[in-house]
């Protein structure tokens, strides 16, 4: 039996259905980065992502997408919020938008391990 590909990959840009964590009911369209990898997005139907926005705050998980970390422009200059890692369901994404390239993605998925890493804990 042959694998299917997944739908979407780590390091696709895309457009989400994305739900408000103040308003759990209310959701809306933004652009997230896809980190889960493809053994990960093959087991179910969720997606690990981080969310992207506009407005830049200059925050230390910041990572700041300009054009040359990009297969295609995004509609306006933007970060990726690497400390907001969060899981959505296929089903609420809309559409692709770009792909990071590889050593933007490794940059990103090493800023969100700082994120979550314990305090005084060494990783090797």
């Amino acid at each position: 039996m042959l694998n299917k590909m997944p739908d979407y990959l780590q390091g696709e840009i895309v457009w989400a259905d994305y739900p408000l964590s103040d308003k759990p009911d209310k959701s809306k369209i933004r652009p997230v980065l896809i980190v889960s990898n493809a053994d990960s997005n093959e087991l179910d139907n969720d997606l690990l992502i981080v969310p992207i926005t506009s407005k830049i705050r200059g925050q230390l998980f910041e990572i700041v997408l300009t054009e040359d970390k990009l297969t295609s422009p995004l509609p306006a200059r933007s970060v990726v919020r690497c400390n907001k890692l969060h899981t959505i369901r296929n089903t609420r994404i809309t559409g692709k938008i770009a792909t990071v390239n590889s050593e933007t993605l490794r940059e990103i998925i090493e800023t969100v391990c700082q994120a979550i890493i314990l305090l005084g804990a060494k990783v090797d």
